[in-house]
């Protein structure tokens, strides 16, 4: 090898490695933001992250609930603690990323739970204060969302009441609803 292509190449070896030292110190930090060991990754190989799963915030994200899951990791536990567990795991903080009914069934049923059928799961969370029901079958945890609250019922005036929001008097089962004055 030239003198000038050992050059270059060296130069590119201390880029590189001046890059990986910076990737490092990002990695430092981001892990003490979210609580972690700098070297937990290294220190479990089974850890899901490190298989491509989305056990913590390095991992990709997937569309297979079931990969997030060990098998009979939820063995003994209640179908709405199991589910808040695994939602935690399938959109990790800062997302909100609901999940189908279908595919938690499926989770679930590999975590060691017995779930027959997926309604079972739906019947399970509905009642469960800590979930909310989304349109498309799909569930997500009530602390990403704004609470629920009713709308207030507004009283209608004495004159819409008598007449109607048309201008034409209401009209009961009993026969036309009289106003205050001409019931005098």
């Amino acid at each position: 090898m030239d003198d000038a292509r050992r050059t270059v190449l060296i130069e590119e070896l201390e880029a590189a490695k001046k890059e990986r030292d910076d990737l490092s110190a990002f990695i430092e930090t981001l892990a003490r933001r979210l609580g972690l060991s700098v070297g937990d990754d290294d220190e479990n190989p089974e850890d899901p992250a490190r298989n491509g799963k989305q056990g913590s915030s390095s991992g990709p994200l997937t569309d297979d609930a079931a990969s997030l899951v060990y098998e009979h990791e939820f063995h003994g536990m209640t179908i709405p603690k199991a589910s808040e567990t695994l939602l935690a795991r399938w959109s990790p903080p800062p997302m909100q990323r609901p999940i189908k009914t279908t595919q938690l069934a499926d989770a679930l049923r590999k975590g060691g739970l017995s779930i027959e059928e997926p309604r079972t799961v739906y019947r399970s969370l509905y009642s469960a204060s800590r979930f909310r029901k989304l349109k498309g079958g799909l569930w997500g945890l009530a602390t990403w969302y704004p609470p629920k609250t009713p709308t207030p019922a507004t009283p209608a005036s004495n004159d819409e009441t008598a007449m109607g929001a048309t201008g034409f008097p209401s009209q009961t089962e009993e026969g036309p609803v009289q106003s205050e004055e001409a019931a005098s």
